[in-house]
């Protein structure tokens, strides 16, 4: 749980700021600049977290101290995680309603969708930490740009990006991640396309990362002379039921369909 209280500190005048902890982790965010009028020391209540009546201003101040307070009090309420974690939820919230949808907040809405999907039991249909651990690389990558990654709407989104974040995995991880990264970053680029950020075509020529597919080379595992010889056999000679046709039969047909992937 958080807590959240103010907490008045420094010795050169009067000084405000919100204090909020949780297990061991504390962090202040300064609010003396949104106070108007001379506040004094003496005019802080510490035990009842308010200005008194002879505060200039007092209630207005009283009631900016409220309404500041709240957001983070509202986001506490459900919140697991950090409080870093916290205000960085806080702070891409605040972006999207200034600017608009950001990558981050894009991904953060696709994980709140994935939490909601449950069995009839209350467990989790499919996984999200995936997504989770993308929005965590592309936040590392545009640190080592020197990019605000909060601040990048998704409709900023570019092949540009998404092929220098492959290009960063691959020259500063040596390729480890990239083969849970681009099938997450081509899945985020897919639900853009269907909620009409950004367009489809725009993206076809990324250097998307793709497995090698073991069961390709497992196709054929007889070699063309034993093929031949197994077409050529009459079942009747080694079985002699009804059935023996009717397998070789289905035999053949799986040979001819893979041989056409091959």
């Amino acid at each position: 749980m958080i807590n959240i209280n103010y907490q008045s500190f420094g010795n050169r005048g009067f000084q405000l700021r919100l204090r909020l902890y949780q297990d061991g982790e504390t962090k202040y965010i300064t609010v003396t600049r949104f106070l108007k009028g001379a506040i004094q020391k003496r005019h802080w209540n510490p035990q009842k977290q308010l200005f008194t009546p002879s505060c200039p201003f007092s209630e207005e101040n009283n009631a900016i101290l409220t309404q500041f307070r709240q957001k983070y009090e509202e986001m506490a309420i459900n919140w697991v995680g950090s409080i870093a974690g916290m205000l960085s939820a806080i702070e891409v919230k605040e972006s999207e309603i200034k600017h608009g949808l950001t990558i981050s907040g894009f991904i953060k809405s696709v994980v709140d969708e994935l939490i909601k999907r449950k069995h009839a039991d209350g467990t989790l249909k499919g996984t999200y930490e995936c997504y989770e651990k993308l929005d965590r690389r592309l936040a590392e990558y545009c640190k080592s740009r020197d990019l605000k990654y909060n601040t990048i709407l998704i409709t900023e989104l570019t092949p540009v990006f998404v092929n220098d974040v492959f290009d960063w995995v691959t020259n500063t991880k040596k390729g480890k991640g990239l083969s849970y990264i681009s099938p997450m970053l081509h899945s985020i680029v897919g639900k853009a396309v269907e909620a009409g950020h950004v367009k489809e075509e725009d993206f076809a020529q990324c250097k998307w990362h793709k497995r090698q597919r073991g069961s390709v080379h497992k196709t054929r595992t007889l070699t063309d002379e034993q093929c031949r010889k197994f077409v050529e056999l009459d079942p009747l000679s080694i079985c002699a039921t009804n059935s023996s046709q009717l397998y070789k039969d289905f035999c053949i047909f799986h040979f001819e369909n893979n041989l056409r992937f091959v």
